[in-house]
């Protein structure tokens, strides 16, 4: 007990035999031993407060790690729906909006990420039950690709106006071939992994201009 841990009567009668003897003792000191018992009953009050409200607290602190919990599970489904924005797959829409879009629903994500690391750290501190997120991290790779497919189509369009206006003989050919393996590899990634049939058919398009 808190009492045990700090022995104040022992104090108290080592103060008093110190006195006895007349040895000599900072007045700081006699001061400290005078309000001893006072700030003691304070400290063991504290305590037992603490001791009663601690259930309590971590009771409050579930319940907000849970609400945490539903509102990064209502989050994911908003963001799962922008993802199926059909301005992605028209490959007509304009790059600039497209880009613009995906760029803040991509920060959305981190976002949603990022509180989604702060529940489950504090799940492992409290030895709760870890929440997955998978439906988030589904949400993240498809987001992801998609932006990777319209960063990839501004890339290459790029370097085919590049390679279309140098001259056949002074084009770097294994700088080419470098970058045409690795958008077919992008192309085969967006084409394996873009569930949808429409999906299916814009990275199939990608990788026939590519």
């Amino acid at each position: 007990s808190l009492h045990d841990a700090l022995p104040i009567s022992e104090i108290q009668d080592l103060y008093e035999l110190i006195g006895d003897f007349k040895i000599p003792v900072p007045d700081m000191d006699m001061a400290a031993i005078q309000t001893l018992n006072p700030d003691f009953t304070a400290l063991r009050t504290a305590c037992e407060e603490a001791e009663a409200a601690r259930d309590d607290n971590i009771s409050r602190f579930t319940n907000e790690l849970n609400a945490g919990v539903e509102e990064v599970s209502k989050e994911v489904s908003n963001l799962r729906a922008e993802a199926q924005n059909e301005m992605i797959l028209n490959a007509d829409e304009d790059e600039a909006k497209v880009m613009e879009f995906m760029t803040e629903l991509e920060g959305k994500v981190l976002a949603q990420q990022d509180a989604a690391k702060r529940i489950a750290k504090f799940q492992k501190i409290f030895k709760m039950q870890e929440d997955r997120f998978e439906d988030l991290g589904e949400v993240a790779e498809d987001v992801g690709l998609k932006k990777q497919m319209w960063e990839g189509e501004k890339e290459f369009n790029t370097y085919l106006t590049t390679w279309a206006t140098t001259n056949f003989e002074e084009i770097d050919v294994t700088s080419m071939e470098d970058k045409v393996q690795r958008f077919s590899k992008l192309c085969f990634k967006l084409d394996r992994n873009l569930l949808r049939s429409e999906e299916r058919r814009v990275g199939k398009e990608c990788r026939s201009r590519w």
